[in-house]
């Protein structure tokens, strides 16, 4: 039997041009989109939108309206729109006036979700899917997955349901860079205050797992991992001494940091709960969890770099950890076809 085919998208700004790179090699060497290429495609932030785009459905095919390639356009096409380099260089020195301030208008992020997801609700999507998001009281996980919308819009439960433009908009909302997110359920009935997933669960591994455990009782699973790039030892000294001055999250250093940590954390517990390689009888074969992931140079590990350089660093970075994973990679796309 083959196993459930899961794959989970770490949440990192702009760095997620990383995955959506790696996603768009993985179409080139099936020749299908992605949202047929699993049975599940879990997201946090910058991950719950490559989600979202990815399951949205092409009208009237029952198939993804969106390639991988396309959300890599995504990012360069709007990239620079969502995070205009004047806004962040004017937050960065009312940080370093001690002025604690959002960073970015949401307006632009949400036309552009609103051009890529218009009024599809999340319960329409062609691949079941699970996008984590955070209540901004409690900050407490909250999880918006397609397949349990969709069997309560069929039982009549329509507050179950929301747009995926409004999930996306939860899922990226990440403290210092947007406003929280007052999202409204299908029949208005309630509204949700939701800021990004990335500060509980950034990397959705764990969150992805535990559902398909339930969900596939018994059953085999192969979890594909894609990370948005690990900052380097010198960015944690930055947000120590940032912690110092400005405290806690009031930093996109600490933003970071943390989101980077949660992924590492996730990533170490995965290791322990599904195999990375199948032994029967003294003979190996078969892992059932795969990481690719890749390390960032000092000065591109920001969530907001839209700056053209920056932008080919991680196509370039993401063109190296396809080329050195080639043959792992090779094997997971047999795998998924």
């Amino acid at each position: 039997m083959s196993p459930v085919r899961i794959l989970a998208i770490d949440g990192g700004g702009m760095r997620g041009i990383i995955p959506a790179k790696v996603l768009s090699h993985f179409e080139y060497v099936t020749g299908r989109r992605i949202g047929e290429l699993f049975d599940l495609i879990a997201g946090t932030s910058t991950g719950g939108i490559l989600a979202l785009s990815l399951g949205a459905p092409q009208a009237g095919t029952g198939r993804p309206r969106w390639t991988a390639t396309d959300c890599l356009d995504f990012y360069q096409t709007h990239g620079p729109t969502i995070f205009p380099e004047n806004r962040r260089a004017a937050h960065e020195n009312l940080l370093a006036q001690g002025v604690s301030a959002i960073r970015y208008d949401a307006a632009p992020l949400e036309g552009v979700l609103n051009q890529y997801l218009g009024a599809t609700f999340l319960s329409e999507s062609v691949v079941d899917v699970l996008v984590c998001a955070a209540n901004y009281e409690r900050r407490r996980l909250r999880r918006f997955i397609s397949s349990e919308a969709s069997t309560a819009v069929n039982q009549g439960h329509l507050q179950l349901d929301f747009l995926m433009r409004d999930v996306a908009r939860a899922t990226s909302a990440a403290p210092i860079y947007f406003p929280a997110a007052v999202i409204p359920c299908r029949n208005n009935a309630q509204q949700f205050e939701l800021v990004d997933g990335g500060i509980v669960a950034n990397n959705p591994s764990l969150e992805a797992y535990a559902y398909c455990q339930g969900k596939y009782p018994g059953e085999d699973l192969l979890l594909i991992s894609l990370g948005t790039g690990s900052p380097s030892l010198s960015s944690y000294r930055t947000a120590a001494a940032a912690q110092q001055t400005a405290g806690l999250l009031r930093t996109p250093e600490l933003v970071k940091v943390i989101m980077d940590a949660a992924s590492k954390n996730t990533h170490e517990k995965m290791m322990e709960l599904l195999p990375t390689t199948l032994c029967h009888g003294g003979q190996c074969e078969k892992r059932n969890y795969y990481r690719l992931q890749t390390r960032l140079e000092l000065g591109i590990e920001q969530l907001d770099d839209s700056r053209p350089d920056t932008i080919r660093k991680y196509l370039d970075l993401a063109d190296e950890l396809i080329e050195d994973n080639r043959d792992q990679i090779d094997v997971i796309c047999h795998r998924l076809v």
